[in-house]
Formats: C-alpha cells, structure tokens, sequence
C-alpha cells in the first residue's frame, strides 16, 4: 500500500490540515484504520486525530482518492468534529457481562 500526498491545505482556524491523496494497493480496498495509521505516519501525528472524508476507487482499479483531515491533535478534532448519533447511541447502551 502506497500513498501519495496531492493536495495539502492548510486550516490554522480548525488547527487542521486537508489533505487529497492518491492511494494504490494490492487486493481488497484498505479499511478505514488502515488508511487512517498510513496517514497518521506520513503526517507524524497519531490515528485518533485523522478523520476520512472518503476513500473512493473506480471498479477494477487499484488506486483510490482520499480526502482526509488531519488535526493538530485528538482534542482539536473532539472541538470541531460531532460524533454521529449511531455512534452515541452505541457509547450510551450498557454491555452486557458477555461483552
């Protein structure tokens, strides 16, 4: 998996980088964590402060086009990024002693 920066904007007011990119790979599309640690690595920051836009691939081609924003660290992105509600939902429920 290969990854290639083409656009670079930079945000100071979001404290966030907007990044397009080319991504090439071999198989199955990357999943999102995937993706999400091959961009933290290039931008020296850590997976919890990278959010994906989209990872869009045209079929029988083994490139893709990310759209990506890059925050400055995890607590600017708690700041600006909303957490969806499928996943508020999931937050809120108890588990159960088996989970």
């Amino acid at each position: 998996m290969e990854f290639s920066i083409t656009t670079k904007k930079e945000n100071p007011l979001l404290q966030r980088v907007e990044i397009v990119g080319k991504l090439t790979f071999e198989g199955v599309t990357p999943s999102n964590k995937e993706v999400s640690a091959l961009l933290a690595k290039e931008c020296n920051t850590t997976p919890e402060a990278v959010v994906l836009k989209r990872i869009g691939t045209a079929f029988g081609q083994k490139l893709a086009v990310v759209k990506a924003l890059v925050y400055k660290d995890a607590e600017a992105k708690g700041k600006v990024e909303l957490v969806p509600p499928h996943l508020r939902q999931k937050d809120a429920k108890p588990k159960k002693e088996g989970e």
